[in-house]
């Protein structure tokens, strides 16, 4: 008797081995996520059973939402004053809205419970060749990465930064339910804490820490440790100053940024985010509601650098922050999907275990409040970190059950 699964159900299963391995690949060189994720596209294609898939998706409710968010994108090309391969080329750099329901649809209740821990163990083995490399640079025995930030591992400072932050925050909650193991979570925390303040100077992950501390408090103490949390920040954040050259460095350097600015040097990494968010604002008052249209900023952009004389660096195809980028080409429509993508996606916390719903609201936290200051769901390191992990805390959820082959189910 033939006991070979068969083909499609080998085809889900190496789309899953394949979101495995993108959660690994997702701290190393870019090139390797987007090599995985390709496959996965191929993969998923191949496991067929499209019924079930979609039934999936559209029970479950942030894969539903994100879809819908990438069909709105896609709508919005057509009032782009944009060709629509440069529209579509725009479009697919939030191809991790489509990644996220297309791996939701293939996990139910059961096979999530089993390849959750996969996911978490493949991303924290590739962060900690990450992590490696980072201190390897920064004590000289490998070359640093020149413009991709300093002593980062393999990305730039802004999305290493914000997985040393992801880290310390798991490396908290993992510590407390796992009491055998509580050492070594602690142990890294530290190490994370060091690099992040001490050698990294991506400011974007350090103000993540600070929001995420609140959050851990609230999970250890409740309103109480909400409380002391909040109260905590100013305290941490003076403390930083003065114990991390580092900080006191950046912090320093982004005071000359914007005095340079408002003399009118705008020439400065802090004086051109603040250009490009006056620049945003006022694309979003030329138009309010449904916006200028997928791929439309870069285009908007140009025409107000060539009227200006803007040259190099202030001509900016990305605001640095994601809701107004997506409402100065997507309109009120597409801000109000993403706040509720994410709000969406918080409220699903209630109906995890205790542990997965702790790490979904830090995910939700930090890529929420990060998109304050960066786009990070079109970025590709910090979009694929949401995505991945989004589908590794809330997989299963209102899945659809349709007689999957005895193979399939037993795996």
């Amino acid at each position: 008797m033939n006991t070979r699964p068969p083909f499609q159900d080998r085809a889900a299963d190496a789309a899953r081995w394949l979101c495995v391995a993108s959660a690994f690949a997702v701290p190393l060189p870019a090139a390797w996520l987007s090599f995985t994720t390709g496959l996965f596209l191929i993969a998923w294609g191949l496991a067929g059973r499209l019924p079930l898939r979609w039934a999936t998706i559209r029970q479950h409710p942030v894969g539903r939402l994100s879809l819908v968010l990438l069909l709105w994108m896609a709508v919005a090309i057509a009032w782009s004053p944009v060709e629509p391969k440069v529209g579509l080329a725009h479009w697919w750099h939030y191809r991790e809205l489509l990644i996220v329901p297309l791996m939701l649809s293939l996990f139910d209740a059961d096979t999530a419970r089993r390849w959750q821990p996969r996911v978490f163990t493949a991303f924290f083995i590739g962060f900690g060749i990450a992590l490696v490399t980072s201190f390897l640079r920064w004590t000289g025995v490998l070359p640093d990465m020149g413009f991709k930030g300093l002593y980062a591992g393999f990305g730039g400072r802004t999305g290493f930064s914000m997985l040393l932050a992801w880290a310390i925050f798991c490396a908290v909650e993992f510590g407390r339910d796992q009491p055998r193991f509580r050492l070594a979570w602690a142990a890294l925390a530290l190490v994370c804490f060091a690099n992040l303040f001490f050698i990294n100077t991506g400011r974007t992950g350090q103000i993540a820490f600070f929001t995420l501390v609140p959050l851990s408090l609230y999970h250890l103490a409740g309103r109480r440790g909400l409380v002391a949390g909040l109260l905590a920040i100013p305290v941490l954040a003076a403390g930083m100053y003065a114990a991390s050259p580092a900080v006191r460095a950046r912090i320093a350097e982004s005071a000359e940024h914007i005095a340079a600015y408002e003399a009118g040097h705008p020439y400065t990494g802090d004086g051109l985010r603040l250009e490009f968010i006056a620049n945003a604002a006022d694309f979003i008052r030329q138009h309010p509601v449904f916006g200028g249209g997928t791929g439309s900023f870069a285009a908007e952009y140009k025409v107000v650098a060539e009227r200006e004389g803007m040259t190099g660096e202030r001509v900016a195809d990305n605001p640095h922050n994601e809701y107004l980028m997506v409402w100065s080409q997507q309109g009120l429509p597409g801000l109000a999907l993403l706040i509720a993508l994410f709000l969406t996606q918080w409220r699903l916390s209630a109906r995890l275990d205790d542990l997965p719903a702790r790490l979904n609201r830090g995910l939700v936290l930090l890529i929420a409040g990060g998109d304050l200051v960066n786009s990070l769901i079109l970025d590709n390191l910090e979009g694929h970190l949401w995505a991945l992990l989004t589908v590794a805390l809330t997989a299963g959820i209102g899945a659809a059950r349709a007689a999957p082959s005895p193979t399939e189910s037993s795996r």
